[in-house]
Order: C-alpha cells, then structure tokens, then sequence
C-alpha cells in the first residue's frame, strides 16, 4: 500500500524575533504536537513584519479603550521610563544571554527561512493548510493582515487555531477591517469566551469554538524534556509580571515577607530600564530563556503573575499559584479575560487577586485540588485536540457542509 503524502502545514504566529516565552512557548507546542502525529509536516512561517506605525484611528481606538485613570498611569510608566532611561547607564549587555537563548530555542522549532512580507503569496506552493495562531494575532490594536491569512489562496484551507483578540469589544472601524478577513476561514478557534461571544455577535452565519491554549496539548512530561531548573537547593517565590502595575509589585513583595521566602524575578521583561523592576526581587535572573522559564516554574514554592502563560505553566506542573489583574477590568482593552477565561473555566477563580486584601497566609495555604482541576482539563485538552484534527482531516464535502 502506497503510503499519502504528508499534509504540509504552514503556522503564521508571533515567533519570529519574538522574545515573549509564552509566545515562544505555545509555537513550539503546537508545532510539536502536529509533528507528533501521522500524516503532518507543520513549521512556523518566519514571518518578518515591516515596522509600521499607528495611525491616527489606530491611536484612538486603543486610547478610549481605556479609562482616565488608567491613561494617566499608563502616561506615567511612559514617562518613568523615558528618565530612567535618560539618568541611567545603558543596561542592554544584560540581556545579551538572554536574547541568545530565545533564539536558540527559536531555532529548534521547525520553521521556514524569514519570509517578507511582499513573499508571503508564493508560500501557497509550499503548504496545503495554513494555520494562523495561538497568541494574540487578532488583536486589532496591533492588527497586521497576514495573521488573518489573507496571503492564503481561496482553494487553501485556513484555520483559526485559538487565536486571541485581547479586547472586550471591537469599534466600528476595527470591525470592518477585521471581520471580511475572518469570514474567509474554514474553520474558526478563539482562545477567550469573549472572542467568541464578539465573532458570534458580529457575524452570527459562523461556526466559532473556543478551544485551549496550544501549550495545553503537551503534558508536564512533555515540557519536561526542555525545561532547564536555574535555581537548586533554595526554596523561592517566582514573581513574573509582564504589566507595569505598581501595586502587584507591592503585593508580591509583601506575600514573601509573610512567607520568609526570597522571591525571584527575570527583570526588565521588555529588555529596557523600569522603575518597576529596580529593587524588585532578592535572586534577579538575567540569563532565562523560555525552558528557564520552564525551570523557575516547576521549582518554585508559589508562583504569583499576571502573565497568562505563566498560569497556563503553573496548572501543567500542579503548582501553587496566584494570578494578579494587569489592567482595570472597566477597560474596553483590558488584558485580563484570557486570564478570567482560564480560571473560571477550571475552577479557579479563587486565585485571581484583585484587591490588596485577598491574599493572606490562610488563603496562601488553600491547596489545589488538582485532581479535579484535571479532570476538567483533560476534557477540554480533547475538545481541542478533536477541534484541530477535525479541521485539518477534513474533506471538501465537509468544507461545502460549513458554508
């Protein structure tokens, strides 16, 4: 019996130049997890995108998506940063290592050469799918076409794959630009509830399913294999935050004093001197890549974040965690649903901290039951697995059947 040809799958995510470890994270799971089946041959496309700048409209839209309060400290860390910057000497050979090991791990994703822009039609000779997610590709304040797929021939099949829009709603501008792109998909997967509820409000003839982030298709023994353990012998804290709050913090800083434990912390996340991280953290480690990152989770006593990846990692290794809001939650561009999403969907809405007086040593000391969480989990881990393999085995009778 002749055996099929493999299914070529190209994935157009952000992972190119990236130094984000979830959004390195999640390519590699999903490459991963389709190389790992019978029948497919999946690479990232390294897609380099030109530098553009906000327009006005672009501008205006993320600016009333949020409310005075927040504008005004959002102003502030800008401008915190701006004299630091100016007063203190240049930091940027710290993060040389660190820029080493991301692109190391980078280079061990299967991937395409770096592709411009202006290239991207030709790929259509090298795939039969394509793919656009996970991660924050249809986020409309920082909206590039090509995750939308629009360099995708008509007779190629497109898929959504958990792909996360990051905002609570869409302007009349944002849907005009994003939604005739949508509806040239086939199949559609959103990582958020509310992604969902704004594609099936704005165009109700489409099928939409939330799905599971990709690094969820991948168990602890999976990641196992890459993670890389940087602190030994040492009980610790890991404080990871990737929004620019103050008072988380403040707050991260008081929990290990109450627990006596040291906290540790990757500074400057964005590779630039903030007042935020000056002082913060008793181990601060500059050389982590995306498999120390891995590591700092797994061997920590307690993670506390506001980064959805970061929680994400923190279930998968059965870890004590507590999630902090990254923005206020009145804001139209609010950061905080796929966190929201995660947590209600497996239990856990018991460790979001939104206020200074939630965490205390009793509430520290509430166990997991992670035998329940998992339960869930694993459930919602098929739900995805059938959602992705559906749509990449499916025939064209099933295609004609969806339109």
């Amino acid at each position: 019996m002749i055996k099929k040809p493999d299914i070529k799958i190209g994935i157009i995510t952000i992972y190119y130049r990236n130094f984000n470890y979830g959004g390195l994270l999640q390519s590699y799971a999903l490459t991963e997890f389709l190389n790992q089946q019978d029948g497919f041959q999946a690479e990232q496309i390294s897609y380099s995108p030109p530098p553009r700048k906000k327009s006005f409209y672009e501008n205006w839209d993320l600016i009333k998506g949020f409310s005075v309060t927040s504008l005004f400290e959002k102003l502030g860390i800008k401008l915190d940063v701006l004299a630091r910057t100016i007063l203190k000497p240049d930091i940027s050979n710290k993060f040389v290592k660190r820029k080493q090991l991301c692109n190391d791990f980078r280079s061990k994703i299967s991937h395409s050469a770096e592709t411009a822009e202006k290239d991207l039609k030709a790929l259509n000779d090298n795939y039969d799918v394509f793919i656009s997610g996970s991660d924050q590709v249809w986020n409309p304040n920082t909206f590039r076409s090509p995750y939308f797929l629009d360099f995708a021939a008509d007779n190629k099949k497109k898929i959504a794959f958990a792909a996360s829009m990051g905002v609570n709603d869409l302007s009349v501008r944002q849907r005009k630009l994003l939604l005739p792109l949508i509806k040239r998909f086939d199949f559609i997967s959103v990582r958020e509830k509310k992604a969902k509820e704004l594609l099936e409000k704005y165009i109700p003839d489409i099928k939409v399913d939330a799905v599971s982030d990709p690094a969820l298709l991948l168990d602890s023994s999976d990641w196992n294999k890459i993670a890389r353990s940087l602190i030994q012998d040492q009980k610790y804290i890991y404080a990871y935050f990737l929004g620019e709050r103050q008072k988380n913090i403040r707050l991260a800083a008081k929990t290990a004093r109450m627990l006596n434990l040291p906290i540790a912390a990757v500074p400057y996340i964005y590779r630039r001197y903030n007042g935020f991280d000056h002082r913060f953290g008793d181990i601060t480690l500059y050389d982590a890549g995306p498999c120390e990152f891995l590591g700092l989770i797994k061997d920590a006593e307690l993670i506390l974040t506001d980064s959805f990846h970061a929680a994400v990692f923190s279930v998968i290794y059965k870890k004590p965690f507590f999630v902090y809001d990254r923005d206020r939650e009145s804001d139209t561009n609010s950061m905080n649903s796929r966190l929201i999403d995660f947590l209600d969907d497996l239990g856990l809405a018991g460790r979001r901290i939104s206020n200074k007086n939630q965490l205390t040593k009793e509430k520290i000391a509430e166990a997991i039951d992670y035998k329940k969480v998992y339960s869930i989990l694993e459930a919602k881990r098929k739900d995805t697995m059938e959602f992705l393999l559906k749509a990449l085995d499916s025939t064209p009778e099933v295609l004609k059947e969806r339109e």
